[in-house]
Order: structure tokens, then C-alpha cells, then sequence
């Protein structure tokens, strides 16, 4: 289920991180603040969907607790 998830959010923090840095050319100043809150908004996302899961695992009893030594 993961994987369903972050794979194709991934691949929009990806490209949107590419357009981003300029690789294929520049970007006017609302392309440029778009993008940049394309990029921030996913990273956002993701942190919530990885602490979904999270929960998730703990809830279904399979979560390993490492405890720092």
C-alpha cells in the first residue's frame, strides 16, 4: 500500500524539483513560485503520509521499537 502512495508522489517532488532548478530552461517569477510550492507541498505531503503509515504499523502491531543506546 506504501508504495502506491509515495511512488507517484515521489515522481511530482521529482520533476517539480527539476523545473525548479532550471535544468530545461527558465522560469518566469509565478512559474518559478508555483513550482517551489509544488515541491514544498509534496514534501509536506509526504510527511504526513509517511506518519499515516506509521500509525498504521503501530496499530496493526507490527511497528520495531529501537530504542537509542
Amino acid at each position: 500500500m506504501s508504495h502506491e502512495l509515495r511512488t507517484p508522489l515521489n515522481a511530482i517532488i521529482g520533476f517539480s524539483q527539476i523545473l525548479h532548478e532550471r535544468y530545461f530552461g527558465d522560469l518566469n517569477e509565478k512559474q518559478s513560485e508555483y513550482v517551489a510550492d509544488i515541491v514544498d507541498s509534496g514534501k509536506h505531503l509526504l510527511s504526513l503520509i509517511n506518519d499515516v503509515l506509521d500509525l498504521s504499523k503501530i496499530e496493526a502491531g507490527r511497528w520495531n521499537w529501537k530504542y537509542p543506546k
